[in-house]
């Protein structure tokens, strides 16, 4: 079972959607893949579907690895894709990866360098290449399918990628290139997401909707009322509610599971287990009000410690969280133990200090509650915790990092967040994902506009590496524009400067007349480094 899955909690209803997911898995068992994505809003029960196709698959002899999307912000590139490498790594032994691997070792030590602790012989890693995404994404897409497929041959598999609206550009790119490759391999593959959440980005939406295509969508609506009764019926112990309370339960909250089970849960706990006739007194009014019923019982230092953890994310380590609270981890352990005894996070692994608040929007209840100099605070103090652990080696951590210098912003350390968005960048690049360089240099320019003393030569640099990265990404319209804009920066500062700085000046007006004349004629081009 995943951790920090409902497994154990009760299954009411979606017979038809089980059921299309169990025609999918006989398919994938039988070497037919199949791709299922799962959309509806927080709390409908998109997971706890997965949970219970899980059951099945196993049942069936299938293996299951899942991959949560990051949804605190500051995933490293393909990091759903690196978690999947890892499980399916962890699960066999080391000769049976080395064929696994094949002739891809170099490809997929982009993703997961840890293959190279059971595998020293791989290659070296591949030079950096030049900025032509289409082309040389290509290898490190075919060899992340074809492992997966050989992973599949000897028994089917079964992928879960949860929270696909919080996943980054390049992870989605490797998914639809995934889904048009998967004849003949006995793969299942499940994505769940958020869909409004995830078409407030063109792009992402347009991405899952392509991939929905290819397989399947199903998209989940709220619980009629005779499937709310018979949650609520199993949640008493039997006892069957009244119909006034269920037709209370359906307009309050249009059926989502998860807002149903909270009242219930908080109204079996007030009247000692038995089931009111009705819903009296003071009601939620949204799912985040009735988080927070749930929250109340918990101690002032018990909260404290969960709004840090918040945000963190979704998923939290415990050296993190205590770094950043500045606390001994025994004593924020034993505070987090209140509020796993609750329900509110759940062990990740028991032989790992590692949590995850049992549903996102618990998390994002606490972090909206937090004001922003509050958010800003914490943003610093994990920022700084992070440096302070992984100080050896911070680029796996690059992204997350910058993400929470870049929150912390105004409230100090603007250099330094522009610093880490530049070299998340650069290591988005180094991995292909051009897309996710691309947000780091625009959050770049964002936080340097706030300096007192804004470096005209920094923001010209900035503009430049953005330019680039969106012409590696074909977002060609925007590379012409930032270009364009770069150079006029730079014409109108360069007179007054050295030679160097006005031989960049050239460069960036010679690079926006080329993006402007290419991209009139219809020419396909990229940008490298001058």
């Amino acid at each position: 079972m995943y951790p920090g899955s409902r497994g154990d909690r009760l299954f009411v209803g979606r017979e038809r959607e089980l059921e299309e997911l169990r025609a999918g898995l006989r398919d994938a068992v039988a070497g037919r893949g199949r791709v299922f994505l799962i959309a509806g809003e927080g709390g409908i029960g998109k997971t706890r579907l997965v949970d219970e196709l899980q059951g099945e698959a196993e049942r069936a002899g299938a293996r299951v690895r899942w991959a949560r999307c990051w949804e605190g912000g500051g995933a490293p590139a393909f990091w759903p894709w690196t978690v999947l490498v890892r499980a399916v790594a962890e699960g066999v032994d080391d000769g049976r990866l080395a064929t696994l691997v094949g002739s891809d070792g170099a490809q997929l030590l982009t993703l997961e360098p840890g293959l190279r602790r059971r595998l020293p012989a791989l290659p070296p890693l591949p030079a950096p290449p030049a900025h032509d995404s289409e082309h040389t994404r290509f290898p490190l897409f075919d060899a992340v399918t074809g492992f997966l497929r050989r992973a599949a041959a000897a028994t089917p598999l079964l992928l879960v990628l949860d929270d696909l609206h919080a996943a980054d550009h390049a992870s989605l790119l490797l998914l639809a290139f995934l889904v048009r490759d998967l004849q003949g391999a006995a793969l299942l593959v499940v994505g769940t997401y958020r869909d409004a959440e995830a078409h407030r980005d063109a792009e992402r939406g347009g991405l899952l909707t392509r991939i929905g295509r290819a397989g399947a969508r199903l998209p989940l609506a709220g619980w009629d009322a005779a499937e709310t009764a018979a949650y609520v019926r199993a949640s008493a112990a039997g006892a069957v509610p009244d119909p006034a309370l269920v037709a209370q339960l359906q307009h309050l909250t249009e059926g989502n599971p998860f807002f149903i089970d909270e009242i219930i849960r908080l109204r079996l706990a007030a009247g000692g287990g038995r089931l009111p006739v009705a819903l009296v007194g003071p009601l939620p009014g949204s799912l985040r009000a009735t988080v927070r019923e749930r929250l109340r019982p918990l101690s002032p230092a018990c909260l404290r410690d969960l709004a840090a953890a918040a945000v963190i994310g979704r998923e939290f380590d415990l050296a993190v969280l205590s770094g950043a609270l500045g606390a001994d981890s025994a004593a924020v352990f034993a505070t987090l133990g209140e509020a796993e005894a609750l329900g509110v996070v759940v062990r990740r692994d028991h032989t790992l200090p590692r949590f995850s608040f049992a549903h996102a929007l618990i998390r994002e209840t606490l972090y909206e509650a937090l004001s922003a100099g509050e958010r800003a605070a914490w943003h610093r103090a994990i920022g700084t915790a992070l440096e302070r652990l992984h100080a050896a080696d911070l680029t796996p951590y690059l992204d997350e990092i910058a993400h929470h210098f870049a929150h912390a912003a105004p409230d100090g350390g603007l250099d330094k967040a522009i610093a880490y968005d530049r070299r998340a960048a650069a290591h988005a690049a180094s991995l292909l994902a051009y897309e996710d360089a691309v947000p780091h240099l625009e959050r770049a320019l964002r936080t340097q506009a706030l300096c007192a003393s804004a470096d005209a030569t920094t923001e010209l640099g900035l503009r430049l590496q953005l330019g680039e990265m969106q012409a590696a990404a074909w977002r060609l319209d925007a590379a012409r524009a930032t270009l364009r804009g770069a150079g006029a920066l730079a014409f109108w500062f360069a007179g007054a400067h050295d030679k160097k700085e006005q031989a960049i000046a050239g460069t960036a007006i010679g690079l926006a007349s080329v993006v402007a004349v290419g991209r009139s004629a219809g020419l396909e081009f990229v940008v490298t480094e001058a």
